[in-house]
């Protein structure tokens, strides 16, 4: 999408433009299967971030770029989230379950 910013070197990139992204698809430049659309933003204040990591209000993972892009049930036939959460581990599953944020 013209304009995306590269996250790192995930080879992943953030792109706040719909309508930029609509035409990337529709003009068959792109694939639907290569990207994801998440809705909401969290912004931090510097140093922010990683005081609330540091909390445990956050769990930080390295996750393959395949499995950030795969189909909407994903490679477990899982929405993403519980299939994060799973490949991180059992307490990360339990917690998402204690706080109803997992099915």
């Amino acid at each position: 999408v013209p304009g995306a910013q590269p996250l790192g070197d995930t080879g992943l990139f953030l792109s706040r433009n719909l309508k930029e992204a609509r035409a990337w698809l529709d003009d068959s430049i792109g694939s639907s299967l290569r990207f994801r659309f998440f809705a909401s933003c969290v912004r931090w204040g510097p140093g922010e971030l990683s005081k609330e990591v540091e909390d445990k209000a956050w769990m930080v993972a390295s996750v393959a770029r395949e499995v950030v892009l795969d189909e909407c049930e994903g490679l477990l036939g899982k929405p993403l989230w519980s299939e994060l959460a799973s490949l991180i581990g059992p307490e990360v599953e339990e917690l998402g379950r204690e706080y109803n944020v997992l099915d």
